[in-house]
């Protein structure tokens, strides 16, 4: 018995010494959007990194169904480099095709890979990507799109006939009475 809890207690502090994994945060919180056919969808995420430099790679919305196109606007700006204890915010935008079914979910994962470096190979001009390169990974976060239909408000234009009409008819039996 008393050999397990050393064992054990040895194994959670070995555990605190271990770098911690990065995080993905997706917003909006639970990540499920709607838009219309031709509409414009935004996702934002938020990684935190704890170990090395962390340098996004891609980040992409894969999907079984796709109703539009992804942009990465996250990856494309250029390199980023996320450091221990750093957090950078991104986003990827996603164009709703127009002949999009109303009622229709796509539903997959946002997916950020990364490749993580011992040094920061923005700003330490001794970075040497071979030598200093320590691993790759990839983040995922569950997202669905659903599209809706365009039920069609009334045009301002059309709420003033219809005024203008009301108006009119209360006049008429004003008239007669």
């Amino acid at each position: 018995m008393r050999w397990l809890l050393s064992s054990l207690l040895t194994l959670v502090c070995f555990a605190a010494l271990l770098p911690a994994a990065p995080l993905m945060v997706v917003g909006p919180p639970g990540a499920d959007q709607f838009a219309l056919p031709g509409g414009v969808v935004l996702w934002t995420v938020d990684v935190t990194n704890d170990f090395g430099y962390l340098v996004p790679t891609s980040f992409n919305y894969e999907t079984l169904s796709p109703v539009g196109t992804f942009t990465d606007l996250f990856t494309t700006l250029g390199l980023i480099s996320i450091g221990p204890g750093q957090s950078v915010p991104g986003i990827g935008q996603y164009d709703i095709d127009p002949p999009a079914t109303p009622g229709f979910v796509s539903a997959g994962q946002l997916v950020l890979t990364f490749d993580v470096f011992s040094r920061d190979p923005v700003t330490d001009l001794l970075f040497d990507p071979e030598a200093d390169y320590l691993s790759s990974g990839s983040l995922s976060a569950p997202v669905s799109v659903t599209i809706l239909s365009d039920t069609g408000v009334p045009e301002p234009s059309t709420l003033v006939s219809l005024g203008l009409g009301a108006l009119v008819l209360m006049l008429m039996k004003r008239r007669i009475a």
